[in-house]
């Protein structure tokens, strides 16, 4: 069984697995679950109730969004003279060279 097999029948199984919801819909042990994709908003059935997405596009989709969040880049304060600057790198501590070099001969001496 390969992934083009799963995807290219995905609607038959989760009309599979809604007809198993609903048969057991009012007993303790559901090993099936109904749940909304996070990305689309669109219902879907599952066994993992872990499970956020609703398809492998979704489940990118999703990865994307959260690259471009980690991604925002905010202002932050310069260590050495306080000014405020939007970094180019993570690990960024000062506005510019001048200021990383002033701070360096400070605690060097």
């Amino acid at each position: 069984m390969s992934i083009y097999y799963n995807f290219k029948h995905h609607g038959e199984v989760q009309d599979e697995l809604k007809k198993q919801y609903e048969r057991e819909e009012g007993k303790s042990h559901n090993n099936v679950y109904k749940l909304t994709c996070q990305v689309c908003g669109k219902v879907f059935y599952c066994k993992n109730k872990r499970a956020a997405y609703c398809s492998y596009r979704c489940t990118n989709d999703g990865y994307i969004q959260r690259r471009r969040e980690r991604n925002i880049k905010t202002a932050r304060k310069c260590q050495q003279c306080g000014a405020d600057f939007v970094p180019t790198r993570q690990d960024a501590k000062y506005c510019s060279a001048a200021c990383r070099q002033k701070s360096y001969r400070k605690r060097n001496g």
